[in-house]
């Protein structure tokens, strides 16, 4: 199963954080590879709008790391 990486705003009020922090702990149980990222302080699509207008947002790091991580695991 390919590794999964959730990402979520602590202050969404569109998706609650509980429904990300869920299925993290179902993908766990099941054995999937997975991590939650939780960005504090940012609403529903704060964090991903950080990365347009700051190339050192972390929602730009978090993703570049993820994308390479598959391509190595890969081999």
């Amino acid at each position: 199963m390919p590794q999964t990486r959730l990402i979520h705003g602590s202050l969404d009020t569109t998706v609650p954080l509980s429904i990300s922090e869920s299925f993290h702990a179902l993908l766990d149980s099941a054995g999937i590879p997975n991590e939650l990222i939780v960005y504090p302080d940012k609403g529903h699509t704060d964090f991903l709008f950080d990365g347009l207008s700051d190339l050192a947002a972390p929602i730009l790091t978090d993703i570049s790391d993820f994308v390479l991580g598959c391509f190595l695991d890969v081999g």
